[in-house]
């Protein structure tokens, strides 16, 4: 099994067997900045992410009660900017996340200003006017764009998604 919509939750189990992959999702919209608002559940455990552009993750991850949060928390941009606090609920329990991305500039080729991010994590702001330097992991391309998809991960762990809205914004 993989994704599945249930009652206006999206449900994701991904295949019990070792090494093998669950499916992302990917959307047909591409945008570039843009504002997303998406409520998540995750158990115990368990790891997923939601991209921006198909570029840049927020990770979904059962952080609850960490202390100094890492890249790699629930919140965090993977691998590149740790939430400043840790906002998770308990596993098994609704959360959200309120992001607010603008692209990346890119002029003849070159990137002239990196793309940057705030997000709220349950209302908590946890990432204010981030700078991201580079893809995260998994990216849909290895390349910096001013456009893309937004993307559920679907590899890691069972997930849930819900009330997933987003509104472009102009720079």
């Amino acid at each position: 099994m993989s994704w599945a919509a249930l009652n206006g939750v999206l449900v994701n189990v991904p295949p019990s067997k070792e090494r093998k992959h669950g499916i992302d999702l990917v959307s047909d919209v591409e945008l570039g900045s843009h504002e997303l608002y998406i409520e998540f559940m995750v158990p115990q455990g368990s790891n997923s992410g939601v991209y921006l552009i198909g570029q840049y993750e927020i990770q979904v991850f059962d952080s609850y009660g960490r202390e100094n949060p890492q890249s790699g928390d629930c919140g965090g941009i993977y691998g590149k900017v740790a939430p400043n606090v840790n906002a998770s609920k308990p596993a098994g329990h609704w959360q959200c996340f309120h992001a607010i991305f603008h692209q990346a500039k890119v002029e003849n080729g070159k990137v002239v200003n990196q793309p940057r991010i705030t997000v709220f994590h349950n209302g908590v702001k946890v990432i204010d006017h981030a700078e991201i330097e580079g893809v995260t992991g998994a990216a849909l391309s290895n390349d910096v764009i001013e456009k893309g998809p937004t993307y559920l991960q679907g590899n890691h762990g069972t997930v849930m998604y819900r009330h997933i809205y987003y509104k472009p914004i102009a720079d």
